[in-house]
C-alpha cells in the first residue's frame, strides 16, 4: 500500500494460487490474484468529525444503513472487528463494497494492466529509473520479464502492497457477506477505478511509479502508522500521515491523482449509493479516507441531506 498525500492504493489478495500475468512470483507474490482497490486521500480540510470508522446513515424516511471506513491490509488486528461494527454487519440484508470482489470482476483484469503489444516499460523509463526498479522488483520476486509488459501504474500498485499472509479486511466481510446469504453489491466497476488511472497522462503514471519505487523501503513503517491510526479512529491522523509521505512528490501528479481518482470516484460512489440507501439496512465498506474531506463521502451524504452519526 502506497501512501502519498494523493493517494493511497491496494491490492486485494483472494489467497488462492494465481498468476497476474504469464509466469509466476515467487513467495509471497505467487498466492496472489489482484483486484484493485484504492484508498483515496483527500488533500483538503476535514469537514466534520475527525473520529470514527463506523457512521450510520439516516435517509429521514426510516431507513437506517452504516458507512464503515476500512484499510485494504490483512493485519490480524484490522481483521478482529469490535462488537459495533460486527452488530451492524450482522444485521444488514445487504453488503456493497467499493467493487464487486468476485472473479467475474477480476476478468480482464490482467490484460488491462499490460501495455499495447510491441511495447515496454523499460522504452517509457530513463535508464536509472528503470535500473532502480529492477533493485526492488528483485527483492519482492517480481520477474524482470513481467515487469517489461506492464503498465506503470499497474507495477506501481504491485510495489506498494504489504505483505500479508491473510486477506484484507474488504475481501474478508465480502466473504462473509456472501457465507451469510446477504445481497451483494459494489460502487464501482473494476474498469471505472481502472479509468482513473487510465485517465492519468503518461508522465504522471512514470511519477507514480518513481514514487513508489522510492517509497518501498519505507513501505512496512508507513503501513504500520496507518494501522495504528485506523485501530484509533483517527482520520485526521490517516489524512496527516498520508500528506507527510507526499511531501517532495510530484505536485502535477497528485492533483490529477486527486481530480481523477479521489473527487470523481468519491461524486460517484455516492451516487450509486442513494438506491441502496433508499432500502436500508445497508452495510457499505470503503476505504477509510474515502471517508473525510470537503468532498468526501460524509460531507457530500450531508449535502444530500442524510443523517450522518458516528458510531464506532
Amino acid at each position: 500500500m502506497e501512501v502519498t498525500r494523493g493517494f493511497c492504493y491496494g491490492v486485494i489478495s483472494n489467497g488462492e494460487n494465481g498468476n497476474i500475468v504469464k509466469g509466476t512470483w515467487r513467495g509471497h507474490w505467487r498466492r496472489r490474484i489482484v483486484l484493485l482497490l484504492w484508498v483515496a486521500v483527500s488533500s483538503q480540510a476535514l469537514a466534520g468529525p475527525q473520529q470514527g470508522l463506523l457512521w450510520r446513515v439516516d435517509d429521514g424516511r426510516g431507513h437506517v444503513s452504516h458507512l464503515l471506513g476500512t484499510i485494504h491490509v490483512g493485519d490480524p488486528r484490522v481483521l478482529a472487528l469490535p462488537a459495533p461494527i460486527r452488530e451492524a454487519f450482522d444485521a444488514s440484508r445487504t453488503f456493497c463494497a467499493e467493487v464487486r470482489l468476485d472473479m467475474a470482476s477480476l476478468a480482464g483484469l490482467s490484460q488491462a494492466m499490460l501495455l499495447p503489444a510491441g511495447e515496454s516499460l523499460r522504452e517509457r523509463l530513463d535508464a536509472q529509473t528503470w535500473a532502480a526498479l529492477l533493485a526492488v522488483s528483485a527483492e519482492l520476486g517480481m520477474p524482470e520479464m513481467m515487469l517489461e509488459r506492464m503498465k506503470p501504474w499497474a507495477v506501481a500498485t504491485l510495489l506498494s502492497q504489504p505483505r500479508m499472509a491473510e486477506p484484507v479486511l474488504d475481501l474478508q466481510l465480502y466473504r462473509q457477506a456472501a457465507a451469510a446469504g446477504k445481497a451483494l453489491c459494489g460502487l464501482e466497476t473494476t474498469g471505472e477505478q481502472l479509468g482513473a488511472l487510465e485517465a492519468l497522462s503518461p508522465a504522471q503514471q512514470v511519477a507514480m511509479l518513481r514514487s513508489a519505487i522510492r517509497q518501498v523501503p519505507q513501505l512496512e513503517q508507513m503501513v504500520e502508522k496507518l494501522i495504528r491510526a485506523w485501530l484509533a479512529r483517527d482520520l485526521a491522523a490517516l489524512e496527516r500521515l498520508s500528506a507527510e509521505a507526499m511531501t517532495g512528490e510530484d505536485p502535477d501528479m497528485a492533483k490529477a491523482f486527486e481530480r481523477e481518482v479521489v473527487i470523481r470516484r468519491n461524486r460517484r460512489m455516492v451516487e450509486r449509493m442513494a438506491p441502496k440507501l433508499a432500502e436500508g439496512a445497508v452495510f457499505i465498506a470503503v476505504g477509510a479516507l474515502h471517508l473525510s474531506g470537503e468532498e468526501g463521502i460524509l460531507e457530500q451524504l450531508r449535502e444530500r441531506g442524510y443523517g450522518v452519526t458516528a458510531v464506532y
